[in-house]
């Protein structure tokens, strides 16, 4: 299953860094709010958390969290998804899949 998501910076964007708040949404129209949470380690890697709100869900891991550009990429493995978009301002913004 293909999901559009979008995502909205807590603060005015400068990196990817930060909290990132918004929803996803399947092509039925239901949507799921989601926040991400990115940190930048001293060594430059980036990593990252998700909260699922609706379903109580906090703290799931990032895999592959990747930033090239405004080209955004990272995989959820424990909710089998991934994510694949770009930065537009203060939105973070592509489709998501799932292995179900």
């Amino acid at each position: 299953m293909l999901l559009l998501a979008t995502l909205l910076a807590a603060q005015t964007v400068k990196s990817i860094e930060g909290q990132w708040a918004g929803t996803l949404e399947n092509t039925g129209g239901d949507t799921l709010p989601l926040t991400l949470r990115i940190v930048r380690s001293a060594a430059g890697d980036l990593s990252g958390t998700l909260d699922s709100l609706k379903d109580g869900i906090y703290g799931l891991p990032l895999r592959g969290l990747n930033l090239t550009g405004d080209s955004v990429t990272f995989e959820v493995p424990l909710a089998r998804a991934s994510f694949t978009g770009g930065l537009a301002g203060d939105r973070m913004i592509g489709q998501s899949g799932n292995g179900q």
